[in-house]
């Protein structure tokens, strides 16, 4: 008969194999060599994090576009407004102008966006690493529940 004691230690290192197997995953995502996080700015990869929770873990891409990158998106219109920062370059007829940022008004208007595939990075990863999770978590029952052989 499993008595609680064990059952809460089964369930403890359940949930540590399933933590350690969200950070392999998530190393695996980080990887751009393989194409798995696409890198034009860094700020997507650098977004990237696995959060811990009491039952197991969660890896998140906190970047606005991440969801479209993942798994891309059909072609629409949006509407723009705002600002628009432009470096500032050199005027024509040898005069010159100081380096720096300008701020830009944009008159709103409708920006037409192309369909975009998903690169589809993190449904990669989960499907390279989920198959250790049984490695993961059987390293720590087996920390738990070592069986000690004696001769007769």
């Amino acid at each position: 008969m499993v008595t609680k004691d064990i059952r809460e230690k089964i369930k403890q290192d359940l949930i540590l194999g399933l933590r350690r197997n969200a950070d392999r995953i998530f190393n695996i995502s980080q990887q751009t060599k393989k194409g798995f996080v696409p890198v034009d700015t860094g700020n997507l990869k650098r977004s990237g994090s696995v959060d811990y929770y009491s039952d197991g873990a969660v890896i998140t891409y906190r970047a606005s576009y991440a969801a479209v990158v993942e798994h891309g998106a059909e072609a629409h219109e949006e509407f723009v407004k705002g600002f628009a920062y432009t470096k500032r370059h050199a005027k024509r007829k040898g005069k010159k102008r100081k380096p720096g940022t300008t701020k830009v008004v944009v008159k709103a208007h409708i920006r037409r966006m192309p369909k975009r595939e998903g690169v589809y990075y993190l449904a990669r990863a989960v499907q390279e690493g989920i198959p250790m999770l049984a490695k993961d978590t059987d390293f720590f029952l087996k920390n738990h529940f070592k069986t000690r052989r004696t001769r007769v």
